[in-house]
Order: C-alpha cells, then structure tokens, then sequence
C-alpha cells in the first residue's frame, strides 16, 4: 500500500501514503485480499522466539489490523483467529492500541490458543537467551488464569535463572498467592549453597527481598551472616538510583530488619572507604551501596516510631566508630518520634488554659 522504499512496521496500513491516496474500490480489493490472505495462510509457530519475524508474519499482522472491526464484530473464522494467534501474541505492535484490542478479543475467544503460544514463546526465549522478553505482551490480558497458568510454569522448573526472576517479579507484583513461597523454597539453608544453582538463589533472594522481605526475612538474612558474597549479589540485582531514591523494599521492612541491614552494610562497605569521584563517571557497584547504606538509615530514622528510636540506639552502641554522626541521626529520630506522638489540644482545652 505504499509507492516509497523501505517498510516502517509501525506504521498502520491505514496510515501510509498508498492507502490515503487510494480509491475506495481499490481499498475495497485491498481489504478482500487480506481477508483472503488470512483465510488461506497459516503462519504456524516455528518463529516464536525465533531472531527474526518472517514477513508473511508481519502481513498477516497488518491485515489484522485492517480487518479489526471484523474480527472485534465476530465475522473472522475461530479457525482463522487461532491461525493467527501466533502473530498477536508473538509480535511487537505494528499499532500497539490496535494490537492490544486485537490479543485481548482473541483471549475473550480462545484463551486456551493464547495461553498455549505465549506459553511457548516463553520457553524458546528463556532456551535462547535465558531471559523472558514477552511478558509484557500478557499485561494488558491478565486473570486469575493467567496468573495461575504463569505460576503453574514456574513451579515446573527448568527455567534458567535470568528468566525465573522475570517471571517471579511478575507474579509477585500482581499478587499471585503462592509465588513467594514457591521462590523461598528454591532457596536452601546457607549451609547447603554449593549443592545448589547459585544464580538461581541469587535470582530468588533478590524476589523476596523486593516483595516480601517482612515475611520471609528469615529466609533472607541467614545469607548476610553466612553467605554474604551471595547476599551481595541478590542486593545488587534489587538496587538501582532510582529504587534507592523511592524507597521501594525498604518501605516494606520493619525496623528491626533495617537495623539489621544498616549494620550489615556499615560494616561491609564502611564509610571511610566510601569513593568520592567529582567528574563525570558512570556510578559504580560500590556507590550504589554507599547510596543504599545512607538511605537505609535515613529510612529508619524517617520512621519515627519507638521501635526505630531503639533499633538506632542499639546501633549506636554496636557502632562506635560512626559516632558522632550516628548518635546525631538518633536525635533526628527521637524528635521524629515526639513529633508522631504530638496530639495537638482542642480548642475547649485551649480556652481552658487560657482561664486557668
């Protein structure tokens, strides 16, 4: 549909130059011909998770598109729609408001065709790479079979490590009840590590310290004391700037666990080896750390509650060398504290004081 060199995939057909200055009987022959198309081809799945998406694919995609008020209104063959599921679940959005549209009518119809390839796609892409990219693609489709169906793979096993922790992050943050007992059961005593696939640990420490580090903290911590090479990298699979900024698992921390981690860091990555670079660089491991370290103190002294003034007091005394700024920061929280707690007079209790 289009008289120039050089093919935009995200570019709509009804957006390009040949179909805007086409007539109306030619786009009506354009129209039958892909419903042909559609009809008599079948893309089949030996390219899911492929490196390439081969053109009768995209074609097929396209004339989706066109056709979309067909195939929304029912007038496209079941048959010809589970033809094509492979495209719309495989695809990167030629129309991505379109392609959404499309893939969430096709799981309305065929779930079991959609769950099925997407499904495959999943397992050739963590085959490939060891990293699932498709997830995204399942968003705008998520149910409680969906979730179950997801969580169902993950407790199949055999997925490597990169792609458990994608699928895991998934689940945890649609709140998929059983997916954070399925990762702690993956990690085994710090005793028992070199029997077990370190990365996977590493993947499935990281998941819990993300979305449920409250609840599975015994769990976690045993690695700090005795794994702490492993702790380390579940910790840098879960900071970056901005998670460090927001807050993110340390919001979900008690204050007890703060503590614990405020001390673990401190000792680890003191804070006279700390680096102090002026120019421009790109940041280091050990300054994410250092960010982590000060923001895990401030978090707990932000808290201002009676169970972080005393976790900060105790750190104060196991922490000698961190005086004074550390018994200053017990201040701030002890003041913190008697702000929360300030309940401020009514006003007949005003006017009673002012009798007095």
């Amino acid at each position: 549909t289009s008289t120039a060199f050089g093919y935009d995939t995200t570019i709509p057909i009804e957006e390009r130059p040949g179909w805007k200055s086409a007539t109306v009987p030619t786009r009506e022959r354009i129209a039958a011909a892909a419903r042909t198309f559609l009809s008599e081809c079948a893309p089949g799945d030996a390219w899911l998770g492929g490196n390439s998406i081969p053109w009768p694919v995209i074609a097929g995609l396209l004339a989706l598109q066109l056709l979309e008020e067909d195939v929304l209104g029912g007038r496209l063959a079941r048959r010809v729609l589970e033809n094509w599921t492979p495209a719309l679940v495989g695809c990167l959005p030629t129309s991505e408001a379109a392609q959404k549209r499309l893939i969430q009518f096709a799981y309305g119809e065929i779930p079991d065709a959609v769950l099925r390839n997407a499904g495959l796609l999943l397992d050739r892409e963590d085959k490939a790479g060891g990293e699932v990219f498709c997830l995204f693609r399942l968003e705008p489709l998520w149910d409680a079979r969906m979730g179950a169906t997801l969580l169902g793979r993950l407790e199949r096993g055999g997925l490597k490590p990169g792609s458990v922790f994608a699928l895991g992050n998934l689940l945890l943050s649609r709140g998929v009840e059983g997916t954070a007992a399925h990762c702690a059961g993956q990690i085994p005593h710090p005793t028992e590590m070199d029997t077990h696939n370190r990365r996977l640990v590493v993947q499935c420490l990281a998941l819990l310290l993300i979305h449920a580090p409250r609840s599975h903290w015994q769990r976690i911590w045993p690695y700090f004391v005795a794994q702490p090479d492993v702790a380390e990298e579940a910790l840098a699979r879960v900071v970056g700037p901005g998670e460090i900024r927001e807050g993110g698992f340390l919001a979900a921390m008690d204050e007890e666990q703060l503590g614990d981690l405020y001390s673990w860091l401190s000792k680890r990555f003191p804070a006279p080896t700390d680096p102090h670079v002026m120019e421009s660089h790109y940041v280091t491991p050990r300054e994410t750390f250092t960010d982590l370290r000060n923001s895990v103190l401030l978090h707990l002294v932000q808290r201002g509650s009676p169970a972080a003034c005393d976790r900060l007091a105790r750190l104060v005394d196991a922490l000698p060398e961190q005086r004074p700024w550390l018994p200053w920061r017990l201040r701030e929280a002890r003041m913190k504290a008697r702000s929360n707690a300030w309940v401020p007079p009514t006003v007949p209790e005003v006017i009673a004081l002012f009798q007095d």
